[in-house]
């Protein structure tokens, strides 16, 4: 196991360094947690590492929740505003849980991705928040009504990712809000027909530490929860 992990901190090294120039090389190591209910075991694996050049994204390794298996990586290349990314699967011996090679997926370029105009003023370090940020841009883009902080849909929207969380893929999505304060995103909240989930959002130095993940089935009040760390490592 300890050559498994050697030899995959080998390989997101050297992925780093294809982008390296005088900018400190960072690494941010993403741990997803989840408590357990009367459904499901509770997990706490490396779910994420993220390379860096500066501030600037260079590679990730995403990890099965068996807590070694790499299941996707790629390696980032930036032409002014246009960002390439370089997809890659790995090929494994699974009686050995080593890797054997990493095969090319496929090369996938254009235009950094934006987000609506409502979420222009958040920017967090090494933008960890962005891939929140885009449920809610989505949705912002789906024509909601709006009244006050609150966003609806008078017939309800499918929008699929939060199955994540154990909620069903059909579930109907009703309303939500969220609250911005010193440039980040604090906290939102997403009302769906049988459930009910808000996500806190923790900071230190401009860096996201910590997103709190709590879903209520409105049905029986009972309350799942989910904790998503994040930890800076320089290289």
């Amino acid at each position: 196991m300890s050559k498994v992990i050697r030899y995959i901190n080998l390989i997101s090294y050297l992925l780093c360094c294809l982008a390296a120039d005088a900018q400190q090389q960072v690494m941010i190591i993403k741990r997803c947690n989840f408590e357990g209910n009367n459904h499901f075991s509770s997990e706490n694996y490396i779910c994420e590492k993220m390379y860096f050049n500066g501030e600037e994204p260079t590679a990730r390794l995403t990890y099965a929740i068996n807590n070694w298996q790499v299941y996707d990586s790629a390696v980032f290349e930036h032409k002014g505003n246009e960002r390439c990314i370089v997809e890659f699967h790995p090929e494994y011996n699974f009686d050995s849980r080593i890797i054997t090679r990493y095969k090319f997926a496929r090369r996938v370029c254009g235009q950094e991705d934006t987000l609506n105009p409502l979420l222009w003023a958040i920017h967090d370090r090494y933008d960890l928040s962005k891939p929140y940020l885009k449920d809610l841009s989505f949705l912002l883009e789906s024509d909601p009504d709006r009244k006050g902080d609150t966003f609806s849909f008078r017939d309800g929207i499918i929008p699929l990712f939060f199955v994540s969380y154990g909620i069903p893929y059909n579930e109907l999505l009703y309303s939500f809000s969220f609250r911005i304060s010193d440039n980040t995103i604090r906290s939102d909240t997403f009302y769906l027909q049988y459930y009910t989930l808000t996500r806190s959002f923790k900071y230190e130095d401009g860096i996201l530490q910590k997103v709190e993940i709590a879903v209520e089935d409105k049905r029986d009040n009972s309350i799942s929860k989910w904790q998503e760390y994040f930890s800076k490592v320089n290289l």
